[in-house]
């Protein structure tokens, strides 16, 4: 089919040639909803397909293009759920509509009007939620909903209502759940609400089970300026990623932040260690500064500074480094 097609042009990343695919997919879909306006599986392709060409412009960075293909979309779809309100996919796919239809607003800054979808979506999840409570997907949009009501009112200055939010997120979710998408959700509305601990306690259970979140939950202490829970999440990210110097540099100014001079002159131990037999000037470079952040810590004369003079005085350095490299030695005069 035209939108079958369309997706594997996306994935080769030919887009305009997905682009006339899906207009040649809406363009049909939209005769058979016109020429039978009560089967309501026509109704709902067509409505798919406003939503592929909204993801396509939303890719393409044509953002009201997108809006209006969202909002084409949007009218399909309630149309569908004023019709057929007893058909649960309906009424979810309508919700999330809402919601990408929100977001899309929130990128172009217009807050008052993603703040009534992600409202409005979340009325329809919450009946979905209560009728349904066997079905997971709906407790998940639910609490991921939630949450992005809180995080686009906090963005609004509106703290009190943004923390309310984030507390319906934790009421929905069984304080005994594995579930890590719901820990997910969980850890992040203890983050708006600031209970670190339990926050901390959420991220390490998904963690455990699905180590490539360890980046997440580093960043949301991070933002958060919560530093010793951030160098904690840290270190376990640098744990998985040992030989990558950026990765120690992204830790570094959390572990500094903390104060804990013993744990900072461990981590800058540990990388001259990690990096002791690179001849790669970029990677020393990097162990310099990390060996700076706090002044009277780390003895000038244990860091590597040979391998960065020799690319400075032989000219091998790449010129886009040379004056951060000419900085990064000036640290140590």
């Amino acid at each position: 089919s035209h939108n079958c097609l369309a997706g594997t042009l996306m994935e080769l990343g030919k887009r305009e040639a997905a682009r006339r695919e899906f207009a040649a997919a809406l363009e049909i879909k939209g005769s058979m909803a016109q020429r039978f306006p009560d089967v309501p599986e026509y109704q709902d392709r067509l409505a798919t397909s406003h939503g592929n060409l909204a993801s396509l412009f939303h890719q393409e960075g044509e953002r009201e293009q997108a809006i209006d293909e969202r909002k084409a979309e949007l009218e399909v779809r309630k149309s569908l759920a004023r019709r057929f309100p007893d058909v649960p996919d309906y009424q979810s796919k309508l919700a999330g509509n809402r919601l990408l239809l929100g977001s899309q607003l929130k990128e172009l800054g217009k807050r008052d009007a993603a703040r009534q979808e992600y409202a409005t979506a979340l009325e329809i999840l919450e009946s979905l939620a209560k009728r349904f409570p066997e079905i997971p997907e709906y407790q998940k949009n639910l609490a991921s909903s939630y949450n992005s009501l809180g995080d686009l009112l906090g963005e609004m200055g509106d703290r009190a209502s943004a923390r309310k939010q984030y507390s319906a997120t934790i009421d929905v979710i069984d304080d005994e759940t594995k579930d890590t998408t719901l820990l997910v959700e969980r850890a992040r509305a203890y983050i708006g609400t600031e209970q670190w601990e339990l926050a901390s306690s959420d991220w390490k259970r998904v963690i455990q089970q699905e180590p490539k979140w360890t980046s997440t939950a580093f960043v949301s202490f991070r933002d958060a300026q919560q530093w010793a829970q951030a160098a904690e999440f840290g270190l376990l990210l640098r744990d998985q990623k040992p030989a990558d110097s950026a990765t120690w540099i992204r830790i570094a100014s959390m572990v500094a932040a903390t104060g804990n001079r013993t744990q900072y002159a461990e981590f800058c131990s540990q990388m001259r260690q990690q990096f002791a037999d690179s001849t790669n000037s970029l990677e020393v470079e990097k162990v310099i500064k990390v060996s700076v952040l706090l002044p009277d810590v780390v003895d000038p004369e244990t860091l590597p500074v040979g391998p960065l003079a020799k690319a400075l005085d032989d000219g091998t350095a790449p010129a886009w480094f040379v004056p951060w490299a000419w900085g990064t030695r000036a640290l140590l005069a």
